[in-house]
């Protein structure tokens, strides 16, 4: 299969799996501004990750740039003391919107204007970062299975490890290598949170011995065999 094949595969499963995130986000985006929920905060800000991931597997930065805004927004929701008054609301709506947009037009093949986007997205965030005040940039809490009402170590191993390992498969697959850089380090970083707050020792020591290798600045060529490496 040539690099060009490679390619393509990859932005046709973006596009399958988009929409399905799309609308995720949305449904669960309308049920929180009704009853404000740990687990619906925690789907909102898993699913816009995965977005961000996807989009950035495929070269789109812009809508990389507007799912991390979303991403971080919906971070900041957590706690129960938020009141999700009639200007939160608004302005939650206008966020998922400037990702609904772009996204929505991505998927159907219809040009859009990534400048205005980028434009009416920092407006819209400024605006939500001002409102949510100091809840805005707090660290995002550990969740236990009661928390969310289902085995969350489960969870990770089911959904987002496999997530997380196929979107470094396509980034190994695209063949750019300080993108496989980044892409290592994010989720080797992402994989060691995980161990550290659930006590998965074993996962826990090959996230650092992945940190530890990338801080040593590895040449590419050292890299490449090392990701090949059973």
């Amino acid at each position: 299969m040539t690099d060009q094949e490679i390619q393509q595969q990859i932005y046709q499963y973006f596009l399958i799996e988009a929409p399905e995130l799309l609308q995720t986000i949305e449904r669960d985006l309308y049920q929180l501004l009704s009853s404000h929920s740990v687990e619906l905060v925690h789907n909102l800000m898993r699913n816009a990750h995965t977005l961000k991931g996807s989009a950035a597997s495929v070269g789109r930065e812009t809508l990389k740039t507007v799912a991390h805004h979303l991403e971080d927004v919906f971070k900041s929701l957590y706690d129960p003391n938020i009141e999700f008054d009639r200007e939160l609301s608004s302005l939650l709506l206008e966020g998922y919107e400037c990702l609904k947009l772009p996204l929505t037009a991505e998927i159907n093949g219809i040009d859009y204007n990534e400048a205005e986007i980028l434009d009416r997205t920092a407006d819209v965030f400024a605006r939500l970062q001002a409102k949510l005040g100091d809840f805005f940039g707090q660290e995002a809490p550990v969740l236990n299975s009661t928390d969310l009402g289902y085995d969350v170590v489960a969870a990770i191993f089911q959904d987002s490890i496999p997530e997380e390992l196929n979107q470094l498969e396509v980034t190994i697959a695209q063949g750019d290598i300080e993108n496989i850089r980044s892409t290592l380090q994010q989720q080797a970083e992402f994989f060691l949170g995980i161990a550290q707050s659930y006590n998965l020792s074993n996962w826990e020591n090959c996230a650092q011995q992945v940190l530890d290798m990338l801080s040593t600045d590895p040449d590419d060529e050292t890299l490449v065999m090392v990701l090949k490496s059973p």
